[in-house]
């Protein structure tokens, strides 16, 4: 399964392959329409349809190879997941889902108070230069 590190509440597009479980595991292409869905769970809650539908990126050159936008409130979340269900013959398709982990809860580090030095320059200086 695919994770990354996102943004937390900023839009994105995501990608997925689709394969042929019945063709040698060769990209399916054609998946459009109201047969193929993207379900989404933030911070583990049960699925959901995300908002805007899976599109085909180029059946040609790419073939089973989706992407799904994801709007900015699909992302605020700590934890999202991301998956593809295609409701004709759900056992024929099949992709891996995809975890986004958000900096929801960033650190902060104020950089005076490294090693006690109330001189921020100064000590961030420090920081990196061994000395502190």
């Amino acid at each position: 399964m695919l994770s990354t590190i996102i943004e937390y509440n900023t839009a994105l597009t995501i990608y997925f392959f689709i394969r042929n479980t019945t063709s040698y595991q060769q990209g399916k292409t054609g998946l459009v329409g109201s047969y193929l869905s993207a379900r989404i769970s933030q911070d583990g809650s049960a699925t959901a349809a995300t908002t805007n539908a899976p599109a085909e990126v180029d059946a040609t050159t790419l073939p089973g190879v989706y992407s799904v936008l994801l709007t900015a409130g699909e992302t605020a979340y700590g934890t999202i997941m991301v998956g593809t269900y295609y409701s004709a013959y759900p056992s024929y398709y099949q992709s891996e889902p995809v975890m986004l982990f958000t900096d929801a809860n960033p650190r902060k580090v104020n950089v005076g108070e490294i090693n006690a030095d109330g001189t921020a320059p100064g000590n961030l200086a420090n920081a990196f230069n061994g000395a502190g």
